[in-house]
């Protein structure tokens, strides 16, 4: 451009833009080396120099962690991730998800014992013997399962016995007018009862 004696030279040059684009996962946060920024959300983050673009396409997983009380029946056991437990006892389990961050399980475990007991009642005829709410009459060898609060089974070994009716007289003999008393009653009168 020329204005009188003075003359204006325009040098351009132009520059084409240009973009780079970069995925990335993390756990919990992640510091981008272009700006030197911490992001903690995914997200899309551009950040412009010039005619250069950066952009970071940012995928943000979470740590976490969990309590687990739980109370098995041994010889039972009780999994978390890949790992099994048997013992009472608290565990730190760390489980890596598929985005690398780390899921951290405390387990309270109680390992219940199931107990046994053995019965050997004898009992008269037409009476019964009751374990757990059912009544048992016959002789024989019974096994009741009974489940406690713990969650263990009991299991009771019933060795029922059932013996016979004995009948054992009594004689007895008094003179008239005396009366002769047997449990709660009185007898005056000669007979059999």
């Amino acid at each position: 451009s020329v204005n009188g004696c003075h003359t204006e030279i325009l040098e351009l040059t132009i520059t084409p833009s240009t973009s780079n684009t970069t995925t990335a996962s993390a756990c919990d946060s992640y510091t981008w080396s272009v700006d030197g920024q911490t992001y903690t959300a995914s997200g899309t983050y551009t950040s412009v120099n010039g005619c250069h673009t950066e952009i970071l396409n940012l995928s943000v997983s979470y740590s976490s962690s969990a309590t687990i009380n739980q109370s098995i029946c041994a010889p039972s056991a009780f999994t978390v991730g890949t790992q099994s437990f048997h013992s009472t006892g608290v565990y730190t389990i760390t489980l890596n998800n598929v985005a690398g961050c780390d899921s951290v399980v405390t387990l309270n475990l109680t390992v219940n014992q199931p107990s046994s007991i053995s019965l050997n009642p004898t009992i008269c005829p037409s009476t019964s013997f009751v374990v757990g709410g059912q009544a048992f009459t016959n002789a024989g060898v019974y096994t009741i399962v009974l489940v406690n609060a713990k969650g263990c089974d009991s299991v009771v070994t019933l060795n029922l016995s059932v013996g016979a009716n004995i009948i054992t007289p009594l004689y007895a003999s008094i003179c008239t007018p005396n009366s002769y008393t047997f449990g709660a009653n009185s007898y005056s009168v000669s007979g059999i009862s």
